[in-house]
């Protein structure tokens, strides 16, 4: 993917910043020099048409852009010669919002800010300096537990919400907001751990894109079998080309990203990041 996009002559700083980060991350996930850019960031503050979680209606929202901070999303354009749809990269901007604990990126379309989808995270270290703490690990205490074989324990965020707008034209943005949840741990100085829930029918696209599956008891008294991956799998597997996998009838399922997920997404920030 890099190889394809660095010939569309895309700009990116080629190293990041290590001065935000604390000195306790794991040297795992250090990077080797201080090489951020010199450049004051230009910094915008603007409305922008918000599509939250689902809804049609759009409300206006104030966010705040880096003008550095870019992702390569796809637009799927349809090909006449061919007869098959073909992903063109661009990139997208990234602009901000927050409320409390959670900090939502927005991804937008180059030049009319057009938000395209966005990624909503929970910042857990925040949450805990409010009294609604309590009743929100009450309903999500399952992703903050440790799960020590799995390598899931300690500080870490969880990805709230992921939404795009029109799944039909655009694609990209799953990757990007993953990258974007790593880039987060590195920026607040802990260890990128990250836990989330699978929505409706959307857990083979996690899948795919290097998710899985807690163990699960409520799970195995459904469907007969204590692991989701193992069945997620299975459905890929033998779903033909082209079309959707149904996952409809598995509900809600929390799920995180592995330690080996994370690596690659932190080999790719230390050539191309996100936020800067």
């Amino acid at each position: 993917m890099i190889k394809k996009i660095s010939n569309l002559g895309f700009s990116f700083l080629k190293k990041i910043n290590q001065s935000n980060y604390q000195r306790n991350i794991d040297k795992l996930f250090r990077f080797e020099k201080d090489i951020f850019s010199k450049n004051t960031p230009e910094i915008k503050t603007f409305s922008i048409n918000h599509f939250g979680f689902s809804s049609w209606i759009p409300q206006k929202l104030k966010v705040t852009q880096n003008v550095n901070d870019k992702a390569v999303l796809y637009k799927k354009i349809y090909d006449l010669k061919s007869g098959k749809i073909k992903k063109i990269p661009f990139e997208a901007g990234i602009a901000k919002s927050k409320n409390k604990w959670m900090t939502t990126y927005h991804f937008l379309e180059p030049e009319t800010n057009k938000e395209i989808g966005f990624v909503t995270i929970c910042d857990w270290q925040q949450a805990k300096k409010y009294p609604q703490f309590v009743t929100l690990y009450l309903s999500e205490w399952k992703l903050l537990k440790n799960y020590s074989e799995l390598g899931v324990k300690g500080k870490r965020i969880t990805i709230d919400y992921l939404q795009n707008n029109n799944s039909g034209i655009y694609s990209g943005i799953g990757r990007a907001a993953d990258q974007i949840a790593v880039e987060y741990c590195l920026k607040i100085g802990i260890k990128p751990m990250i836990t989330s829930i699978a929505d409706f029918n959307s857990h083979a696209a996690h899948y795919l894109r290097g998710r899985r599956f807690f163990y699960d008891k409520n799970f195995e008294m459904r469907f007969g079998i204590s692991d989701p991956n193992i069945l997620i799998k299975q459905r890929i597997k033998n779903t033909p080309k082209g079309q959707n996998v149904n996952c409809r009838d598995l509900g809600e399922l929390n799920m995180y990203m592995p330690q080996k997920v994370i690596k690659k997404y932190l080999n790719k920030i230390k050539k191309h990041p996100i936020l800067h």
